[in-house]
């Protein structure tokens, strides 16, 4: 930065202030050729003119400041941040219905992870199994796979949903959950409702954050 500008604003008119290139080209690595406030030299590009009351005014082509209303550079910066913060990404998996319905097995916007609701579908393609504890085993450890290629894992977890078809399969869910989830504790919902593959018992989405 070419000086400190304390509260926002700069001493006074004609001061340099530098705008962070990765934070304008949303570098998702976050590093840009000029630290913002790091005590490196930057030179003069990337830097732009402030004003005494923290706005950048727009000069014309012709080198004269035009009547253009100036450009609010916190708040510039700010919604830049934001698009930043919301950057999306999209987690393939190995399910056959992903292209079919046009979804992804998980979804990376900001800090949060989604993921899909997982079945008991195993990756080799062989069929479910048939006790729901085995299923609901085989669920998380689809979910944890996808959950790694996001960037994160299971004891990044802070919510889970829970699908049954059969309020008797309960105690073989919730055994195969806590052996999972016993130390994380994410909130969770569990209800009943009928599953696409009558070979279903089990369904789960879950929702983490990036660490």
């Amino acid at each position: 930065m070419g000086e400190q500008v304390p509260h926002g604003r700069a001493r006074r008119a004609g001061r340099l202030v530098e705008v962070e290139d990765a934070l304008l080209r949303r570098d998702e690595h976050g590093e840009g050729r000029h630290g913002l406030g790091d005590g490196r030299e930057a030179n003069d590009t990337g830097r732009v003119p402030a004003a005494d009351d923290a706005t950048l005014r727009i000069d014309d082509p012709g080198g004269g400041e035009g009547d253009r209303p100036a450009v609010d550079l916190a708040k510039g910066l700010h919604e830049c941040a934001i698009l930043v913060l919301l950057e999306r990404r999209n987690i393939p998996g190995t399910g056959a219905y992903e292209p079919i319905v046009g979804y992804s097995r998980a979804v990376v916007a900001g800090d949060r992870v989604h993921v899909s609701g997982t079945a008991a579908n195993p990756p080799d393609g062989s069929p479910p199994p048939e006790d729901v504890y085995d299923q609901t085993h085989v669920c998380l450890e689809l979910i944890r796979t996808a959950l790694e290629k996001a960037g994160t894992s299971l004891e990044h977890v802070v919510r889970t949903r829970v699908y049954l078809v059969d309020p008797a399969d309960f105690d073989g869910f919730a055994r195969a959950h806590a052996e999972v989830f016993g130390d994380v504790r994410p909130a969770n919902t569990t209800v009943l409702a009928g599953l696409f593959d009558p070979r279903w018992k089990v369904e789960i989405e879950v929702e983490a954050i990036l660490p």
